[in-house]
This record gives C-alpha cells, sequence and structure tokens, in this order.
C-alpha cells in the first residue's frame, strides 16, 4: 500500500484531511545518512539515528522486498488490512453526529 492511499484512509475514518509530507527522496536520504555516520563520534551508541535512515532507505529503495510471498505456508493466519488496523484506533474515528467530507471540514 502507498502512502497516499494510507493517507486516504486515515482522512476517510477521521474525517481530518491527511496528506503526504515529501521532503525528499532516497537520493537526499543516502546524503543524509552519510553526513550523520561522517558526525556521529558517539561509537556505543546501539542505535544511532543514521542506522535509523538506512533501515527507510532500503524500505523505500527495495532492498527489503520479500519475494516471493509463501503466503500459502498458514492457511490459519487472517491478515488484517491497513483499514482494519487503522479503524480499530479511537484516535481515528469519527465523532457521533458528525458527517466528515474529503476536506476536513465537519457538518452536523
Amino acid at each position: 500500500m502507498t502512502a497516499p492511499e494510507i493517507a486516504a484512509i486515515a482522512s476517510e475514518l477521521s474525517g481530518k484531511r491527511y496528506r503526504v509530507l515529501r521532503p525528499g527522496g532516497v537520493g537526499l536520504l543516502e546524503v543524509m545518512i552519510r553526513l550523520s555516520r561522517a558526525l556521529d563520534r558517539r561509537e556505543e551508541e546501539v542505535f544511532p539515528a543514521w542506522q535509523g535512515m538506512q533501515y527507510m532507505r532500503d524500505m523505500y529503495g527495495g532492498q527489503a522486498k520479500l519475494e516471493p510471498l509463501d503466503n500459502g505456508r498458514y492457511p490459519e493466519l487472517r491478515w488484517t488490512s491497513v483499514r482494519e488496523v487503522m479503524a480499530a484506533d479511537p484516535r481515528l474515528r469519527i465523532p457521533a453526529g458528525f458527517r466528515a467530507t474529503m476536506t476536513g471540514s465537519r457538518t452536523s
């Protein structure tokens, strides 16, 4: 699922307008990782900030894609959709008596 699709579901469920903020691409993230590693002198840190950035770079860059999926090995599992997970979060529920629009305005 893409980030815009997730934002659309959150908007629909909450009645607020969610949108994707794109501060830069994978290339910019790579530059930030290199700078962070060069400037970080705390070798004792277990999970330095740049390590999290490497994880995000690899996830968004496609290196972490696991294919083919072998979901058939787990017939007893029922996969949960993003919509189901988000709908279970009380922070995203539209208050009773309110009707939401995709622009985020509410009318009663």
